[in-house]
């Protein structure tokens, strides 16, 4: 197992000159892991990365086990849940968790994303291409920084390239697209939105303390009057990988709980 220590865009191991691990994208979770199979002997390993990254190696005998591991989680519970098929195993997780009511029938077609649309024209346009083209599409997704001079990660369109958000919104409804919006949970402090969000950020911590009531409230009247008001139809809930992020150490909002018969 390849461990960079942070997320990066590469994953480069060789054994004895030979690529076992080679992959490439714009965002790779920090570790990577693979089955080789060695001779008895000598091997000369090599990690090939960035001079920002901590890489660690762990290798060891293949087993047949399944091994979970947390790099910052002092304890891990997990449940299994057993069937004979995926059917079983859902069912007897609903059981649980209680019944899902399904997703829209829009959400099971084809979502267009990229890192990233820069405009609503942008964003239109390419909805439009697609119809011109006789390419089914039902969603697009405006990922990231579309807040611009409001700040990072404030869900607030820059009216600069986004300017009279319903309008734009209501033009990729009339081509039969909907519309799904990146939210990330680090709003900046200074912006005029977090203002509402004062005392709700995660002690010494950029992110906003979403295991607060209060926080949930403030955040969904911030998304709803932004976004959803907008015309926005769903949301992607960004930003949302804990343990590779500024978290270790950091206490969130609990609350004791007493039950008396």
């Amino acid at each position: 197992m390849l461990d960079l220590g942070n997320m990066d865009n590469r994953h480069f191991l060789t054994i004895d000159g030979k690529p076992v691990i080679d992959q490439s994208n714009l965002w790779l979770p920090p570790a990577v892991s693979t089955k080789v199979f060695l001779t008895k002997g000598e091997h000369h390993f090599q990690v090939v990365c960035k001079a920002t990254n901590t890489p660690s190696l762990q290798y060891k005998l293949a087993e047949d086990i399944t091994t979970f591991r947390s790099p910052h989680s002092k304890s891990l519970d997990y449940i299994l849940f057993i069937g004979n098929n995926a059917d079983e195993v859902i069912s007897s997780y609903r059981e649980v968790t209680g019944k899902v009511p399904m997703l829209p029938k829009w959400a099971f077609g084809y979502w267009q994303c990229r890192e990233r649309y820069t405009s609503a024209e942008h964003l239109v346009k390419t909805v439009e291409e697609f119809r011109k083209r006789n390419l089914p599409v039902d969603v697009i997704v405006q990922d990231w920084q579309y807040w611009g001079k409001y700040g990072w990660g404030v869900p607030k369109f820059d009216e600069q390239n986004y300017p009279e958000p319903e309008k734009f919104i209501e033009r990729l409804h009339q081509l039969h697209s909907r519309f799904s919006v990146s939210v990330w949970e680090n709003l900046d402090k200074k912006s005029e939105v977090a203002k509402d969000y004062d005392g709700l950020y995660i002690p010494d911590s950029p992110w906003i303390d979403i295991f607060n009531p209060k926080t949930q409230k403030t955040h969904w009247n911030a998304l709803n009057k932004n976004l959803f008001q907008n015309g926005v139809d769903s949301w992607w809930m960004d930003a949302t990988e804990p343990e590779n992020d500024a978290l270790v150490g950091k206490n969130t909002f609990w609350e004791l709980v007493s039950f008396t018969d």
